[in-house]
C-alpha cells in the first residue's frame, strides 16, 4: 500500500458515512418520563434526571441509551442568555460501533419554573440588569437552615424593582436542597401582571438567577417528571471519524515520503 492508497481508502470511508447516515437517518419524538424504559429507534432510552451545570446557567439532562450489553449516557442541555428569551438546546451523541444515537430537547416538566420563555436575569451582588421595562437590582440573600439531616436551607433573596418612577423592594425566596433547587411563590411585580421567581442561587460567587413570567405561574411540580427529547440514529455515521483519520495519515505518510526522497537526492547529488 502507498499513500495514496490510503488517501483514497479514508476519503471512501468517510464519504461513504456521509452519504448513508444522511440518506438513512432516523428520527423520532419520544417522551421519557424519569426512570422509566422507552423502547424506540432499536435502542432502549432512559431519562434519569436533570442536573444544572455551569453555575446554573444551563441544565444537562442525563439521559441512559443502550442496545444489549452496549450502553452509554447522554447528557444534552438547555442553554440560557443572561437575561434569557426562550431556550438554545444542545444535542448531544454517542457512537454504538458504526451507528450514532443522538438526542436533542425539546422541552421538559418537572423543572424549577413552568416556563423557559420568559426573560432570565443572572445577577451578582448590587449589580443591575434591564428586562421589560424594569430595572432590577440584587441587593443581597440569607440563608436560614430548616433542619441540619436533611440539609435544606431556606433563601430569601432582597431585590429592587423600578418601574418608571415606581420603586419596590421585594423578597424572594427558594428551598435549597442537596438535590437542587425549589423556587418559592412568585412574588407579584407592582403595576404589572408579571411575577418574579427566585429560580437559582450561587452561593460562592454570591449570584441569583430570577425570572420574570407574564402570565400566571404555576409552579406545582407535575407528578411524573418528564423529558421531550428528538432522537435520531445515524446509521454508518461512525466511518466518517475513522475514514478523515485515515485520510489524513495518508497525506502525512505522503508528505514525509516526499521529503525523505529529496533528502535521498539531495545526497546523492
Amino acid at each position: 500500500m502507498n499513500p495514496r492508497d490510503l488517501i483514497l481508502a479514508g476519503m471512501g470511508v468517510m464519504i461513504l458515512g456521509i452519504a448513508v447516515s444522511v440518506t438513512l437517518d432516523r428520527s423520532e419524538a419520544l417522551e421519557l418520563p424519569k426512570d422509566e424504559d422507552v423502547q424506540a429507534l432499536g435502542y432502549t432510552f432512559r431519562y434519569v434526571g436533570s442536573r444544572p451545570v455551569e453555575a446554573g446557567s444551563r441544565d444537562a439532562y442525563d439521559v441512559v441509551v443502550s442496545s444489549g450489553s452496549a450502553r452509554g449516557v447522554l447528557s444534552p442541555t438547555m442553554d440560557y442568555s443572561e437575561p434569557m428569551i426562550g431556550t438554545k438546546p444542545s444535542s448531544a451523541s454517542h457512537s454504538f460501533f458504526t451507528r450514532n444515537v443522538c438526542v436533542a430537547p425539546v422541552k421538559a416538566t418537572g423543572e424549577s419554573v413552568a416556563s423557559r420563555l420568559n426573560p432570565r436575569l443572572v445577577l451578582r451582588e448590587n449589580e443591575t440588569a434591564e428586562a421589560l421595562g424594569l430595572t432590577v437590582t440584587f441587593l443581597g440573600f440569607t440563608t436560614r437552615t430548616e433542619t441540619e439531616d436533611s440539609g435544606d436551607s431556606e433563601v430569601t433573596a432582597r431585590v429592587r424593582v423600578t418601574r418608571g418612577d415606581t420603586e419596590t423592594e421585594l423578597a424572594l425566596t427558594a428551598l435549597t436542597r442537596p438535590g437542587g433547587i425549589e423556587p418559592g411563590p412568585g412574588v407579584p411585580v407592582p403595576g404589572t401582571d408579571w411575577t418574579l421567581v427566585l429560580d437559582g442561587v450561587d452561593a460562592t460567587n454570591r449570584r441569583v438567577r430570577l425570572d420574570i413570567h407574564t402570565g400566571p405561574v404555576d409552579l406545582a411540580p407535575p407528578t411524573v417528571e418528564t423529558l421531550w427529547v428528538e432522537a435520531s440514529v445515524k446509521p454508518l455515521a461512525g466511518l466518517i471519524r475513522p475514514g478523515a483519520v485515515a485520510a489524513i495519515l495518508g497525506i502525512i505518510w505522503a508528505v514525509l515520503r516526499r521529503v525523505r526522497r529529496k533528502r535521498i537526492v539531495s545526497d546523492h547529488s
